[in-house]
């Protein structure tokens, strides 16, 4: 898509945001368009006092670098340390590329734990992982959405969406094909959304 083709509506630090001719918008990370270049310790001073739209723009523009250097680990070390839910859940699929896996598998295990939903991308990072040491958390959080009375006649989306990847990324790191027929049932789920998802998820594999 040329710039003709789109007209920018928001700029930041961290990105660009432009709306296309088909009214959709797009964002566009700073590492690619322009000369980005944030050192941990300027980072680690703005941080703090980031808006929540300010924080999203930061996830945004890690999601689209394909290549970590030091100064981004740290950057990274301090969102871990620093951050919110919101945060946490937008960039947990860059956290699965930090150097030290432990550290990083040990933060997952803790969001399991406190972090309120959604959770899909904390499963997603999961499965990128191939962490089996968190099956066990998995399950259990496997057995808490079965308790829940999740169906594909359920209107939370949210509460559909975590279990379904919750089950894609037990049967794929477990190789159980019962958690593949629990994704296969929402292949006629009520909601149009949750039924294309899994759809999804199914193609992934």
């Amino acid at each position: 898509m040329t710039r003709k083709d789109r007209k920018l509506v928001r700029e930041s630090e961290w990105v660009r945001i432009y709306r296309t001719k088909n009214n959709v918008l797009e964002v566009v990370s700073k590492f690619l368009e322009g000369n980005l270049q944030p050192t941990a310790a300027e980072f680690e001073k703005k941080w703090p006092v980031l808006s929540p739209e300010g924080r999203l723009d930061v996830c945004s523009a890690y999601q689209a670098k394909a290549r970590l250097s030091e100064e981004d680990v740290e950057i990274l070390n301090v969102i871990m340390m620093m951050g919110d839910e919101l945060s946490w859940g937008n960039i947990v699929s860059v956290f699965a590329r930090h150097p030290d896996r432990n550290r990083v598998i040990a933060f997952i295990r803790e969001r399991l734990e406190k972090q309120s939903p959604p959770l899909a991308n904390f499963y997603q990072a999961i499965e990128t992982l191939e962490a089996k040491e968190l099956i066990p958390k998995l399950l259990e959080k496997h057995k808490q959405y079965r308790r829940s009375g999740v169906s594909p006649k359920s209107q939370d989306r949210i509460l559909c969406i975590d279990y379904l990847v919750c089950c894609k990324t037990v049967w794929k790191l477990t190789g159980i094909q019962d958690y593949k027929a629990e994704l296969q049932e929402y292949l006629t789920s009520d909601d149009k959304v949750t039924r294309d998802f899994a759809s999804r998820l199914l193609l992934q594999s």
